[in-house]
C-alpha cells in the first residue's frame, strides 16, 4: 500500500500493484493540516497533523469495511470486522506537531519542545487510542503554539540506526537530528534498548 496526501487535508491509500481500489478520506478542518505520513507495523498508517493530533488507520481494516472492490472480491466484510475500529486519534502535542520519521518498527514525532517514540499498543481498549508512547526526548526549546509568531519552532526531523550491532545484529543505538525554523540543529543519541522499554522514559 501507499499513502499520499492530496492537499493539506485529504489523505489517500493506493496499491501499487493495482490490487486494490484507490481510497480517500478527509481530515477535519479542526484537526489541523497534514505535516506527515508514516508507516507502523501490521500496516498502520499514522496521519500527523499540526494540531498535535495523530490519526492511527488500519488500512486493511478501513477497505473492508469500505467495501473497496478489490478486497472484498475475496474477503467477507463480517459484522466483528464492521464494529472495529478502522481509525484512532490520539493526541500526541498540545501545542503544534511538524514532522514525523520511523525508527526500528516505531515513529518518532517531532513537536512543542520535545521527540516522542511511539509503537502500536497491542492490546487497545475499544474507544481508546492505539498507540503508545515509550520515549520522549525533551530538546532546548519552548512550547510555543504555531500561530503565536515568528519564533522559532521545531520543522523537520531525522532518524538512523548507528552501523554498529550486538550480538543479535540489532543496532546499539539511534540516532535523531532535529532543525527548527531559524536554523538551529540539535541531535540526541539513545540506547536501542529504549525503544523497546514497557514503560514510558524520559531523557
Amino acid at each position: 500500500l501507499v499513502a499520499m496526501t492530496l492537499g493539506d487535508k485529504v489523505v489517500a491509500l493506493a496499491d501499487h500493484s493495482g490490487m486494490h481500489e484507490e481510497e480517500g478520506f478527509f481530515i477535519p478542518v479542526d484537526y489541523g493540516s497534514v505535516v506527515a505520513l508514516t508507516w507502523l507495523p501490521k500496516r498502520r498508517l499514522l496521519v500527523c497533523l499540526s494540531k498535535g493530533l495523530v490519526v492511527s488507520i488500519d488500512a486493511i481494516l478501513l477497505l473492508q469495511q469500505r467495501k473497496n472492490s478489490a478486497v472484498s472480491a475475496t474477503q467477507t466484510t463480517s459484522a466483528a470486522v464492521s464494529r472495529q475500529q478502522a481509525l484512532r486519534t490520539t493526541r500526541i502535542f498540545e501545542n503544534y506537531l511538524s514532522a514525523a520519521c520511523q525508527a526500528a518498527g516505531h515513529a518518532a514525532i517531532l513537536g512543542d519542545s520535545s521527540i516522542k517514540v511511539v509503537q502500536l499498543d497491542p492490546h487497545p481498549k475499544p474507544g481508546f487510542t492505539d498507540l503508545l508512547v515509550v520515549l520522549e526526548i525533551s530538546l532546548p526549546f519552548s512550547p510555543k503554539p504555531a500561530f503565536t509568531g515568528p519564533s522559532s519552532m521545531l520543522s523537520s526531523i531525522a532518524c538512523r540506526s548507528s552501523d554498529y550491532v550486538d550480538d543479535q545484529g540489532m543496532p546499539t543505538k539511534w540516532f535523531f537530528a532535529t532543525g527548527t525554523s531559524d536554523g538551529t540543529m540539535c541531535a540526541a543519541a539513545v540506547d536501542a534498548k529504549l525503544l523497546s522499554a514497557e514503560q514510558l522514559l524520559m531523557v
